[in-house]
């Protein structure tokens, strides 16, 4: 089945190889074209950067409270 695909970077741009293109039957996939991917990419890389700059404030305070809990208290367990 051929298939016709439209760029999901919110352009909406046809990038369907032409020489391949049969308007029968066709299915439409989504993928992003040349100048979405760099935009893609780029917010992409700015969530992971601030997911790994959250993960790492919360592995500090997850750290912090535990040494609190454990000032004094030799064998105390806490539950995760």
């Amino acid at each position: 089945m051929a298939a016709q695909y439209l760029c999901d970077g919110g352009c909406g741009v046809d990038i369907t190889d032409k020489s391949k293109a049969n308007k029968r039957g066709q299915l439409v996939k989504l993928k992003y074209c040349n100048k979405c991917v760099k935009a893609a990419d780029t917010a992409v890389k700015q969530r992971d950067e601030l997911h790994d700059s959250l993960m790492a404030a919360w592995k500090d305070g997850i750290d912090a409270i535990a040494t609190d809990f454990h000032k004094g208290r030799k064998n105390a367990r806490l539950a995760d």
